[in-house]
C-alpha cells in the first residue's frame, strides 16, 4: 500500500501528514510534529529544520515512500497580478517573462517563474504569477535530498491554502495563524486569487508578554497558552515592576504545574493583566489583517463573506471571537479531516495535508508549481516523452537529408554527378555498417538502403507518437478498476499481485477481514464489465485475509444498443 507523505517546515514545528491507500485512492492515516530547537531570538535555519526532519522520520519509519511534496514560504516569493490582453497558452508563457522583468529589481533569468490563468474575459486574462529565487529552491531540494526526500511537489504555502478552503461559491478568507507569520488566501470558486504572509504569530505575542513581564521564552509561551483572550476588553496595560526588596525571589504557578523563578524587579502577573498585554500584541496583526482584506476586495472587485480560521495560533481560546468583533466578518475555524476533528493542534496540520493531497496526485486546485524546467521531478514517464521526441527528431533529420539529396541529385551538372553519388555512398557506409558493400557500389542501391532505413525509423517514430497518443487500454482498465473497488473508509485492499491481460483480470490481494473481501466482491459484481468477478483462497494469514479475485473479460457493451 503506497505511503504519502506532506512536509510542512515550519518556523516552530516540523510537520507531516501521511496518506495511505491504493488505485488512487488515499486518506488521512496519521500526522506527526516535532519541535524545532532553536535559539529564542532566532528563527531556526534550513538546516535545523531539515535535521529535525530526519529525526521525526527515522523515528516514525517513514522511510521508503512513494511521493512526498513540500512548500516554499510565500513570504520569500514575489506574486503579483498580470493583465494580458490575450489568453492563447504559448502567448501566456513567452510573453509573461517580458511582461513581469519591467516590474521586478533582479534579472528574471536567475528566477523561477510560475504561474497560472486566473481568469478569462474577452478574449484577455488575468494571471497570476510567482517569481522563486532559482538558487534558493535548488538548494532546499539539496538539503532534502540529505534525508532521503525527493518531493514530487514544491508549490507555494499560502497558494495551497485554496486546497483545505470549505466555502461556498462566494470570496472567503483563509487565515493560517502560525508561529512566526500568518498566511492571508483570497479564495474565489476554489481558487486563491490572491495572498499574502504578515509577519506575525504566536512568536510576537510572545515578545510581548516578556517585554511586559521579564518572562523568559518557556514562562511567555505557558501563560500565552493558558490565558484566554476577551474580544472588546480595554486594551491599557498597567504594568507594575519593583520589588519591595530588591534582594527578594519569589515563585509563581504557572500553568501546566510548573513553578518557575521570577525575574527580580517584576511584580508577578495576574491572567487579566496577561489578557490585556495579548490584545494588545494582537493590535498589529488586526491591522495587518483588516489591510490586507480591503486591499484583496479592492483589487479584485469582491466582497469577503467569511473568514476560515486554521493553524497552530487558531486554537487560542478566544481568538475566533476577537477577530469576529475586530473585523466585522464571521470567522470560523476550518473543517479538519477525520483523525484530526477534536484534537487541539488539528489545525496546525492544515497546511502538512495540503502538501499529502497535492503529492498523491489528487485532483484539486492548480497551485504555483516550482518545480519545473531544470529543476522538475523527472518520472519515467516524462523520460519516455523525451525518447519519443528524440526519434521523431532523428527521423526529421534523414527525411529532410534524403530531400537535399534528391534536389542537389536534379539540379548538378552532370560533371558533379559521380562526386555526390560517392558522397552518398561513403555517407550511407557510415550510417548503415551492417549493408553489403557490393551493393554500396552501385549509387542508386546505396540510397535505396538510406531510402528504406529513413522509412522504417519514420514508421517506429509514427508508432511510438500512436503509443503515447489518449490513453493506453491497460490504463483505461486499471482506471475503471480503480473506481469500481470500494471507497477508502469502507474497506481497505492491499494489492500483492495484479495481472492484466486480454480476457482475464487475476487479483492476488490481502484485506482486513472475511466480511471486508465480500465487500470488495460485490462491489465489483456491481459493475456490468466487471459482473463475472468472482473471489476465493481466503486465508487467514494474523489479522490479514489473503484471497484472490478473478475477473473474466467480454465485449463492453456498445452505447448506442437498447438494453
Amino acid at each position: 500500500m503506497a505511503r504519502i507523505l506532506g512536509i510542512d517546515l515550519g518556523a516552530w514545528a516540523v510537520k507531516v501528514a501521511v496518506l495511505d491507500g491504493s488505485f488512487g485512492r488515499y486518506r488521512l492515516q496519521e500526522v506527526h510534529s516535532r519541535r524545532v530547537p532553536s535559539a529564542a531570538a532566532q528563527a531556526p535555519t534550513l538546516g535545523e529544520r531539515i535535521e529535525t526532519l530526519r529525526v521525526l522520520l527515522q523515528e516514525e519509519e517513514l522511510s521508503g515512500v512513494s511521493a512526498a511534496a513540500v512548500a516554499w514560504p510565500a513570504d520569500m516569493a514575489s506574486v503579483r497580478v498580470v493583465e494580458l490582453p490575450f489568453d492563447e497558452r504559448a502567448k501566456i508563457e513567452r510573453t509573461l517573462p517580458f511582461e513581469v522583468e519591467n516590474h521586478v529589481p533582479f534579472e528574471i533569468d536567475e528566477m523561477v517563474l510560475a504561474h497560472r490563468v486566473l481568469a478569462r474575459r474577452d478574449g484577455g486574462c488575468r494571471v497570476l504569477v510567482g517569481l522563486v529565487a532559482r538558487e534558493g529552491v535548488r538548494g532546499r531540494l539539496e538539503a532534502l535530498k540529505t534525508v532521503g526526500v525527493d518531493p514530487r511537489s514544491m508549490a507555494v504555502d499560502a497558494d495551497l491554502m485554496a486546497a483545505v478552503a470549505d466555502g461556498g461559491a462566494g470570496a472567503v478568507a483563509v487565515l493560517d495563524l502560525g508561529h512566526s507569520r500568518s498566511l492571508v488566501t483570497l479564495v474565489r470558486e476554489g481558487s486563491a486569487h490572491d495572498f499574502r504572509a504578515l509577519h506575525c504569530g504566536g512568536q510576537q505575542l510572545d515578545q510581548h508578554l516578556r517585554a511586559a513581564f521579564g518572562f523568559d521564552a518557556e514562562t511567555a509561551e505557558a501563560w500565552r497558552r493558558a490565558t484566554p483572550i476577551k474580544a472588546g476588553a480595554d486594551t491599557a496595560v498597567p504594568v507594575e515592576a519593583g520589588w519591595e526588596d530588591d534582594d527578594q525571589t519569589v515563585t509563581r504557578d504557572l500553568p501546566g504545574g510548573n513553578d518557575q523563578p521570577l525575574r527580580p524587579k517584576v511584580r508577578a502577573p495576574d491572567p487579566a493583566s496577561v489578557a490585556r498585554v495579548l490584545r494588545e500584541g494582537l493590535i498589529e496583526l488586526v491591522g495587518e489583517l483588516r489591510t490586507t482584506l480591503i486591499s484583496f476586495e479592492d483589487r479584485h472587485g469582491v466582497e469577503i463573506d467569511e473568514i476560515l480560521l486554521t493553524g497552530g495560533l487558531a486554537a487560542h481560546s478566544g481568538m475566533s471571537s476577537l477577530l469576529t468583533h475586530e473585523l466585522g466578518v464571521p470567522v470560523r475555524f476550518l473543517a479538519q479531516p477525520g483523525p484530526l476533528q477534536g484534537r487541539d493542534d488539528g489545525a496546525a496540520f492544515s497546511l502538512a495535508v495540503a502538501l499529502a493531497r497535492r503529492a498523491s496526485g489528487e485532483a484539486g486546485v492548480a497551485c504555483l508549481e516550482l518545480r519545473q524546467g531544470e529543476l522538475a521531478h523527472h518520472s519515467a514517464l516524462q523520460v519516455l516523452q523525451s525518447l519519443a521526441a528524440y526519434g521523431a527528431a532523428a527521423a526529421g533529420f534523414f527525411i529532410i537529408a534524403m530531400a537535399v539529396v534528391a534536389i542537389s541529385q536534379q539540379r548538378t551538372l552532370s560533371s558533379q554527378i559521380a562526386e555526390v553519388e560517392g558522397k552518398i555512398t561513403a555517407e550511407v557506409a557510415a550510417t548503415f555498417p551492417d549493408a553489403d558493400p557490393k551493393q554500396l557500389e552501385d549509387p542508386s542501391m546505396a540510397v535505396a538502403i538510406m531510402q528504406e532505413g529513413t522509412l522504417g525509423t519514420a514508421q517506429k517514430v509514427e508508432a511510438l507518437k500512436a503509443s503515447l497518443r489518449g490513453e493506453p487500454p491497460s490504463l483505461t482498465l486499471l482506471k475503471e478498476l480503480s473506481e469500481a473497488m470500494p471507497a477508502a473508509g469502507e474497506a481497505v485492499i492491499d494489492v500483492r499481485e495484479l495481472t492484466l491481460s486480454e480476457t482475464a483480470i487475476s487479483i492476488k490481494a490481502d484485506t482486513d477481514g472475511y466480511e471486508q473481501a465480500a465487500k470488495i466482491e460485490a462491489s465489483l459484481q456491481a459493475i456490468p464489465r466487471f459482473k463475472g468477478a468472482t473471489k476465493g483462497d481466503e486465508k487467514k494469514r494474523g489479522e490479514k485475509v489473503q484471497f484472490t479475485i478473478s475477473i473474466p473479460l467480454g465485449d463492453e457493451p456498445d452505447a448506442g444498443e437498447e438494453g
